[in-house]
């Protein structure tokens, strides 16, 4: 339920949340936001981990970053 409501602030952002690993090059790489693009991408992954790395994303949103991320955990 979590994730939803994180996604649901997302879109609220008008960001757009896309799950998959096709624009996740290394394998360690949970996601990544891009500012540029309004766009947070969480790896398929078991339901808690994809929830931390939508939190993890969303305070790169939140906290002003200029730069895509990587949550290399």
């Amino acid at each position: 339920a979590l994730f939803d409501r994180l996604g649901a602030l997302a879109s609220e952002e008008c960001l757009t949340v896309e799950r998959g690993d096709r624009r996740l090059v290394r394998r360690e790489t949970m996601g990544f936001y891009s500012p540029t693009e309004r766009l947070i991408v969480v790896r398929e992954q078991p339901q808690r981990q994809m929830t931390k790395t939508l939190a993890h994303e969303l305070a790169h949103h939140f906290g002003g970053a200029v730069a895509p991320s990587a949550d290399e955990e």
